[in-house]
């Protein structure tokens, strides 16, 4: 219950402040808790925290994001301006479908 009320208010807060979606989940890999995601126009770097959302599931979890994947290349950060799919590991399990918002 108590997860469940500080997602509600993350989504919120969310809303309130107008944060842009940078992208969503295309794939989800269970092991390494991967996922290929189409981002576009924002910045990435290993230890950057997301939201990671659901408006549809009232879903809402905070992530940090653990390693950067963009053709077959790690990195430690990107600019990405034109959606293009990448892949990022989690620290938390995530979901196909899931949208993707900054934390600032």
């Amino acid at each position: 219950m108590c997860q469940a009320i500080a997602e509600l208010i993350d989504y919120h807060i969310l809303q309130s402040r107008k944060v842009q979606e940078i992208g969503h989940i295309t794939r989800w890999f269970p092991r390494p808790r991967a996922a290929a995601a189409k981002v576009k126009e924002t910045t990435l770097s290993v230890g950057d925290s997301l939201f990671l959302v659901s408006k549809e599931k009232a879903y809402c979890q905070q992530v940090t994001i653990e390693s950067i994947m963009i053709d077959e290349e790690e990195k430690r950060e990107e600019e990405i301006g034109v959606e293009r799919e990448i892949e990022l590991k989690f620290n938390a399990t995530a979901k196909k479908g899931l949208r993707l918002y900054p934390i600032d």
